[in-house]
């Protein structure tokens, strides 16, 4: 017959099993606690290393109190969002890196990993920013997997495309929109027209009142650039003088035909479109503007797949003759130094996206054609919008695209819808947003 144990013995071996656990407990607390201090410290190491490389990449160098948020460090791939962080006072408790804040430091004694971590408060919407040049920020997206909205044109070019791409800036307190970055800069676009004026108009002398197809001496050019502040535009109306955009001011603006003129004030107030400001004025660069042209049967047979000769011809010396369909002695400039100009066609039909598109850009108002306009966020179907190519074949006639969804033209003296372009300064820098309509990208 079996004996179990006494009430005796039961206690013994209680009283050795306790001794044990005071003795292996501790030990075992002890480790764990240390592996979670070790695993914590590589995480932070790992964020840190991650911030340091992120600012060498981005903005050219880590500089003390540089700021990096971590959805952006996960966004362009620098860390992955499957880490979690966990501080040594447990205020930030397995929180992943897309919730932090990181404030880059210089390694020292007492924060070896140079860089200090913080949760984003729901409320913050300043002190987590990502300070890098603009330019930066839309290369890091190039290379992105499953973002179809950006691309590279066959001249290296990087563009915007499809119906609503993430291209939204906040530029001069208003939305603008990114066209890409072109020979180096970054090209915006206002989101809307400031309103519709004539390309240029003229007395009825010349070309019919009809106005005359040179950039360099157009009234709209003089209305949006700096420098005409004190000169009569035009030949017709002596009180119309220019640079009322560029200022802020208001005064005569030509739009229509024999010199005719309207009021327009660009105050910004009571409905009024927006002048530039001075914050906004600092931040455009004087850029080289091309002013080839082309004859209407271009526009009717260049299709995306050869829409480099499109390109082509507006960068190209092609220009109208003097001779016909027209009576004006102003000389062509096939290019022009300004701050303000306007939209190429061929800024237009790179930016849709559209895997149905194959008519020429010329006859995208046809039904055949409706996906080449509908995927493309440069299309206005309230108005057409000038452009800046002219055409070569006739003295007055401008192309445009059309509220239809085709690259056309029109007499110079229309009043047409005027969306100002604008190269940016390479300095120009994003301090924030994340580039759609309701959280456009910050610039300073």
């Amino acid at each position: 017959m079996k004996r179990g144990f006494t009430l005796v013995e039961l206690m013994g071996i209680m009283v050795v099993l306790a001794a044990i656990m005071l003795a292996v407990v501790p030990t075992i607390t002890n480790t764990l606690k240390n592996a979670q201090i070790n695993k914590n410290s590589n995480v932070q190491e790992t964020i840190c290393l991650a911030v340091k490389s992120f600012l060498v990449n981005e903005n050219g160098s880590a500089n003390v109190n540089d700021t990096v948020c971590g959805f952006d460090l996960v966004g362009r791939n620098y860390i992955a969002d499957n880490l979690n962080y966990t501080n040594s006072d447990k205020s930030i408790d397995s929180e992943s890196i897309s919730n932090l804040k990181i404030i880059y430091s210089e390694p020292t004694d007492s924060n070896p990993n140079g860089c200090s971590i913080e949760k984003i408060a729901s409320s913050d919407t300043t002190s987590c920013v990502t300070k890098q040049p603009l330019s930066s920020r839309i290369k890091s997206l190039v290379n992105k997997k499953n973002i179809g909205w950006i691309f590279k044109d066959k001249a290296e070019n990087i563009r915007y495309r499809g119906s609503n791409p993430n291209n939204y800036v906040k530029f001069n307190d208003e939305l603008w929109r990114i066209i890409g970055i072109v020979d180096g800069k970054v090209k915006l676009i206002r989101d809307e027209s400031i309103g519709k004026y004539s390309w240029d108009s003229s007395e009825n002398s010349i070309n019919s009142g009809k106005g005359i197809n040179e950039w360099s001496q157009a009234d709209l050019m003089k209305l949006l650039n700096p420098g005409y502040d004190d000169v009569t535009v035009g030949n017709g109306d002596s009180s119309v003088t220019g640079s009322l955009y560029w200022n802020s001011s208001s005064g005569k603006c030509y739009n229509g035909q024999n010199n005719k003129t309207t009021a327009c004030n660009f105050n910004g107030q009571n409905g009024n479109p927006k002048g530039l400001s001075e914050k906004a004025r600092n931040m455009i660069e004087e850029s080289i503007w091309y002013l080839g042209g082309y004859g209407l049967d271009m526009v009717n047979q260049a299709t995306l797949s050869d829409i480099y000769k499109l390109t082509d011809a507006e960068r190209g010396t092609t220009t109208w003759d003097g001779k016909s369909n027209g009576n004006d002695k102003v000389p062509r400039t096939t290019i022009w130094n300004g701050y303000v100009g306007l939209l190429y066609p061929s800024d237009y039909a790179q930016a849709t996206n559209s895997t149905n598109c194959n008519g020429a850009v010329g006859k995208w108002d046809s039904s055949a054609n409706s996906d080449c306009k509908t995927n493309d966020w440069l299309y206005k179907e309230d108005y057409f919008q000038w452009a800046m190519s002219p055409r070569s074949d006739y003295a007055y006639l401008v192309c445009d695209v059309g509220y239809s969804g085709r690259v056309t033209d029109w007499d110079a003296y229309n009043a047409g819808g005027v969306r100002p372009v604008v190269n940016l300064k390479s300095s120009v820098k994003v301090t924030g947003g994340a580039g759609d309509k309701n959280n456009p990208y910050i610039l300073e």
